[in-house]
């Protein structure tokens, strides 16, 4: 993981700690995820940079709220 990758994963936790349990495993086929507190059962993941992940939990919070992503 670059640096800048993670600055944004640390923006990523800071912005949507309060609702997600945002996590990164190395090792994992894919590293990052994140689980809505609000739906245990849906675990987000996304196998490349932290963007991604965000694009992710963005969609599922809008899903879930009825909002526009923007």
């Amino acid at each position: 993981m670059t640096l800048e990758e993670r600055d944004q994963y640390a923006m990523l936790q800071a912005d949507w700690a309060p609702a997600y349990d945002i996590s990164h495993h190395p090792e994992a086929p894919a590293p990052s995820r994140a689980v809505p507190f609000a739906d245990p059962e849906a675990v987000l993941r996304a196998s490349g940079t932290p963007q991604e992940l965000r694009v992710l939990v963005r969609d599922h919070h809008a899903s879930r709220t009825r909002t526009v992503a923007s």
